[in-house]
């Protein structure tokens, strides 16, 4: 009160005082308080150093001042609207709220590009596509379907996998009937689909420039298996290099003019014991002394069935 009234005392009004007729109150009152403003002043002071505090205790903001942050945007919030141009420091935390949405941003973008990352190397995992590359093709499949719209677009060598799922499907796919397919050394058509017992016969050679030739018993075409029944008409005429050839086991028909042409071709060994039919001048232009080796036990019935087919009386069969 000192500041009030002096060493010499004072009178301190409380309320309407009649000094006219001298009335006053001389006695002790408790607990009394003087304040230099009224007590909705000092409480709307308080609260704007309590939001103030709050925006100082943001600091350096990382990804971790998400609850500081919002403590101090809450308080500052519930502020009365006339008190919030009195807060100090609030630029600070409009600047926090921006750095935190940028820092937030970009460890998204950085978790993007990861996952994104990990799908190419699983796409890139898969290497060459064979009949056997079914799991890796189907774990890059499931890990890039896993990713968000967002982080696909990451995906550099998506192609890669869109590649590899058609060229899968198309190694393990039942060719058709009439399809050409290139196996080893020759080409082939598909006489008979099928996923079991399918059968083919060979159309040509991819080389015309082969010397020696071995006509498999079966081919592998994607992952199923046919059997080789045929030789197609024509399909080694005017092989000038020709000079052996092996005919598988399960050949049941030698196309007309298959041969024909093959001037130096000596040596014909059938392993088939189920030939049916040899076309007109299938061996025609073969050389004169040209051997062709069949089954002992069949070897009567393919003498006839050979016979007359373009070759010379001078080739033995034998």
């Amino acid at each position: 009160l000192s500041d009030i009234v002096d060493s010499t005392g004072g009178i301190i009004q409380i309320g309407k005082g009649n000094w006219g007729s001298g009335e006053y109150f001389t006695g002790l009152i408790d607990n009394f308080k003087i304040y230099a403003q009224d007590e909705s002043q000092a409480e709307d002071q308080r609260a704007i150093q309590e939001v103030e505090k709050k925006i100082a205790a943001i600091g350096t903001v990382t990804l971790d001042s998400k609850v500081a942050i919002k403590a101090a945007r809450t308080a500052y919030d519930a502020l009365k609207q006339e008190l919030k141009h009195l807060v100090t420091n609030v630029s600070l935390l409009i600047q926090a709220e921006a750095k935190y949405e940028a820092e937030v941003k970009a460890a998204i973008q950085a978790a993007d590009k990861a996952a994104a990352s990990e799908v190419e190397d699983k796409i890139n995992a898969i290497g060459t596509v064979t009949a056997g590359s079914k799991e890796a093709i189907a774990a890059a499949e499931k890990a890039y379907q896993t990713l968000s719209a967002e982080q696909k677009k990451l995906v550099t060598n998506y192609k890669v996998l869109v590649d590899a799922k058609a060229t899968y499907e198309s190694l393990n796919k039942l060719p058709a009937k009439g399809a050409e397919v290139k196996v080893g050394k020759y080409r082939y058509q598909v006489t008979r689909s099928a996923t079991k017992n399918g059968t083919v016969k060979l159309i040509k050679p991819v080389r015309m420039t082969m010397k020696k030739v071995v006509i498999p018993s079966k081919v592998k075409i994607n992952k199923y298996s046919f059997k080789v029944t045929a030789i197609a008409a024509k399909a080694f005429k005017g092989s000038k290099k020709l000079q052996s050839v092996t005919v598988g086991k399960n050949i049941r028909m030698i196309g007309k003019q298959a041969f024909r042409g093959c001037g130096k071709l000596k040596y014909i060994q059938i392993k088939s014991l189920v030939l049916k039919e040899v076309g007109k001048s299938a061996f025609k232009g073969i050389r004169g002394n040209a051997v062709i080796k069949v089954p002992a036990k069949k070897r009567s019935l393919y003498q006839k069935k050979l016979k007359n087919r373009g070759q010379k009386s001078t080739v033995r069969i034998k």
